[in-house]
């Protein structure tokens, strides 16, 4: 089969989008029971390495979606469309949603103000400092999203420039990660895309060279690979005091690179459920923070205290309504667009055909 016209889908992938949003939305879980329950109770800090995990991913799939796009006309165009299409609708009515619940029930809403700047900025993944005076956007889970369109820009001009992908956007990629070495602690939001956290998009699309090359770690090498990983991101701490990029970006890298290796022994053997939520991670990714806090509002009001219960019912709140706006917002919406965007075209197409002949 010709490798450009081959088609990669990854069933592995999909489960560790689920893992890693699950990771996050279980670690923010723990903070609002220990915020608003005031029963004290440990928080999981060990779940925000999602994130890395997220970022990794991210830059393989750009590599995978890309290979038929690279030399041909308007690929930049083509490809920064569709990233666009796929993050920013979504983006947009939560972050809407959020400004509703500030208006009208701005009690359960905590380390958020109606600074209208900040969330105008906010819309165009611009971080600002919050409320709390950390760089963020007005909602919180979007810093993410700020280097994920930051990514999308190197990558969209390294296509407009009809540069090799690996050495420009790697090139761009280390830069940023080098400056991140001379930034102080109190820096300000000029700074804020000057991190190592960059690099893992990078290691992303150096796994989706290797797989486009037919690479990948032997099965047994991959198992081990695999557990290993997921066990140092699930439950270690940073006693070394390494850095970012050794202490989340390595593992996350090697947990991404095995699974993508044991695809052909994972594929068609994973729950219907996990793939699921791996399609809706960016729906429960973006609206659990607006959910999962009512889980201990609720459970205070009734008196109960208990700290498991409130995680327990902030992750099944979340995953409920994440499946809801991903069933019912995201997926229509995205597919309308698209259908938009081909009606557009052809209409297009069918004008400057009817222009020549006339």
């Amino acid at each position: 089969m010709n490798n450009q016209k081959q088609k990669y889908i990854f069933d592995g992938i999909q489960a560790l989008r689920f893992l890693a949003a699950l990771m996050v939305v279980v670690t923010h879980s723990t903070f609002y029971a220990s915020e608003r329950l005031g029963t004290g109770g440990s928080t999981w800090t060990s779940g925000a390495k999602g994130v890395d995990i997220f970022f990794v991913i991210s830059g393989f799939i750009m590599v995978i979606s890309a290979r038929n796009l690279i030399g041909s006309a308007n690929d930049w165009k083509i490809f920064l469309q569709k990233r666009l299409i796929r993050v920013v609708p979504l983006y947009w009515i939560a972050t809407t949603f959020k400004v509703v619940t500030l208006l009208f029930l701005a009690n359960l809403v905590l380390h958020a103000e109606l600074d209208w700047w900040v969330i105008f900025k906010s819309y165009f993944f611009v971080p600002s400092k919050n409320i709390d005076g950390e760089i963020s956007t007005f909602l919180g889970v979007g810093w993410t999203l700020v280097f994920e369109m930051f990514f999308y820009i190197v990558f969209t001009l390294s296509l407009a420039l009809r540069k090799n992908i690996y050495q420009f956007v790697g090139g761009v990629l280390i830069f940023f990660t080098l400056l991140s070495f001379i930034r102080g602690d109190d820096y300000s939001a000029w700074w804020f895309l000057m991190d190592q956290m960059v690099l893992e998009f990078y290691f992303g699309m150096l796994i989706g060279y290797f797989t486009l090359k037919g690479k990948k770690i032997p099965k047994n090498a991959a198992i081990i690979s695999f557990f290993f990983s997921l066990y140092y991101l699930l439950f270690s701490d940073n006693l070394l005091n390494l850095p970012q990029i050794l202490q989340n970006g390595i593992p996350a890298t090697i947990l991404v690179w095995s699974t993508i290796s044991l695809e052909a022994n994972i594929k068609g053997r994973l729950p219907r459920f996990v793939l699921f939520f791996g399609t809706a991670s960016y729906s429960l990714y973006l609206f659990h923070p607006l959910v999962a806090p009512l889980a201990p509002v609720i459970l205070n009001k009734l008196s109960i205290g208990s700290f498991p219960i409130s995680i327990f019912f902030s992750i099944t709140i979340a995953m409920i309504v994440s499946a809801f706006v991903y069933l019912w917002i995201e997926k229509p919406l995205t597919n309308l667009i698209r259908r938009n965007q081909k009606h557009v075209k052809h209409s297009k197409q069918n004008f400057n055909r009817v222009s020549k002949i006339t």
